[in-house]
This record gives structure tokens, C-alpha cells and sequence, in this order.
């Protein structure tokens, strides 16, 4: 990562997530945002290049939690599993059995239901607190065990 030629402490990096990253850094050495990035922990055979690419943001994100702890930034990542919201209303909405495509959803979680929003966003809450400030370059799963088993 490079630091932005005018301030001290802003990061400036060049693509995709990377730069996601770097604008939330930027941000919170302003004083702006609390941000996070967010991937998957497990390979799919039919979508190997989606899973290299999540596998390649979990290393960056680790990467830059080791480069922000000198600007006293901690960089986290959330890998939820199926949350109940849109990207699951598009999955469902097709199969004309709503109902049974959720329930389908839910029994192949070990805790036996999908996620909430608030699930994720206590995650996030916790990772953006005093609480966890000893905590970066960490991988929270909060995904029902999915990511478990």
C-alpha cells in the first residue's frame, strides 16, 4: 500500500476490494466511518474463480490489518453465511415455492435457520467498538456453523 502524496496516514490503493479497503481506511483516519469487508470461507466446485477471489480478500484483509496497525487502524473481515435479505429473496423469489426454498436454505445450516441482518450488523458493532481492540486481522464468521461443518 502507498500513502496519498498530501496526508500522512491515507491509504491509497489501487483496485477492486483493495480499494474498498483503502477508502475505508482513509475515512478512518478522518474520523468518518467505521467499515468492514465482508467474504466467504469455503470453495464451491462451480464457482472456483468467485471463491479465489473471496479466498484473495480474506489474505488482503489480513495484509492490511498488519499495514494499518502503524496508522492505529484495525482491519477485520465478516463472512457471513445466507442472511435473510435480498440476496436471498432473489435466490427464492424464481423457485415459486418460496417457503420451501427457504425452509431448503435453512436445513443445510447446522443451526437449522438462516441469518438475521442484525446478526451481522452486532458483528460488525463489535468489531467497530472499544471492545475489540485488541482484535485485527481477524476473521469473524457469522454464519450459523456453516462455515464449521
Amino acid at each position: 500500500m502507498q500513502r496519498a502524496g498530501r496526508g500522512q496516514g491515507k491509504v491509497a490503493i489501487v483496485t477492486g476490494a483493495a480499494m474498498g479497503i483503502g477508502k475505508a481506511c482513509a475515512r478512518l483516519l478522518e474520523g468518518d466511518v467505521r467499515e468492514t469487508r465482508r467474504c466467504e470461507r469455503s470453495g464451491q466446485a462451480d464457482a472456483a474463480a468467485y471463491c479465489a477471489s473471496k479466498g484473495a480478500i480474506r489474505l488482503l484483509a489480513k495484509s492490511a490489518a498488519l499495514h494499518g496497525i502503524q496508522y492505529g487502524v484495525r482491519v477485520n473481515s465478516i463472512h457471513p453465511g445466507y442472511i435473510e435479505a435480498m440476496m436471498v429473496q432473489r435466490y427464492v423469489a424464481p423457485t415459486g415455492n418460496e417457503r420451501s426454498a427457504r425452509e431448503a436454505l435453512a436445513h443445510l445450516r447446522p443451526l437449522g435457520h438462516l441469518g438475521e441482518p442484525d446478526d451481522i450488523a452486532r458483528g460488525v458493532l463489535y468489531l467497530a467498538s472499544d471492545e475489540s481492540k485488541f482484535v485485527t486481522g481477524a476473521e469473524l464468521a457469522i454464519a450459523g456453523a456453516y462455515t464449521s461443518s
